[in-house]
């Protein structure tokens, strides 16, 4: 039950979050893309580049906003650049300067 409730706030708690970072995103062509929300025992999110999906874990309904945003602009920053290279972190450095703060914080609660 807690589960079905986690992902039924999430949907639209995310898509409203969504919402807020491709308002950053559009002028790079980055398009809204389809969310899908599971329970993930290992990741935050992940994202399919080639089919303009993102996956977030339904797990992290229950974590701050503040890393919320995180999770959600590091995979929306994915539709651009699909690997963990140098350019990835520039852009993501660029559209969100505070994202290694907001990594170490989700980083030391546990999934």
């Amino acid at each position: 039950m807690i589960e079905k409730w986690y992902k039924s706030h999430a949907t639209e708690y995310f898509n409203k979050i969504i919402l807020k970072c491709l308002s950053q995103l559009n002028k790079y062509g980055i398009s809204q893309p389809n969310l899908h929300i599971r329970k993930m025992k290992s990741r935050w999110g992940s994202c399919i580049q080639s089919k303009n999906k993102v996956i977030l874990n339904s797990n992290l309904i229950i974590e701050s906003s503040h890393c919320i945003e995180y999770v959600i602009m590091h995979e929306l920053c994915h539709l651009k650049y699909p690997y963990h290279d140098n350019q990835f972190y520039t852009f993501l450095t660029i559209v969100m300067p505070d994202w290694k703060i907001r990594k170490n914080k989700l980083e030391n609660l546990k999934l």
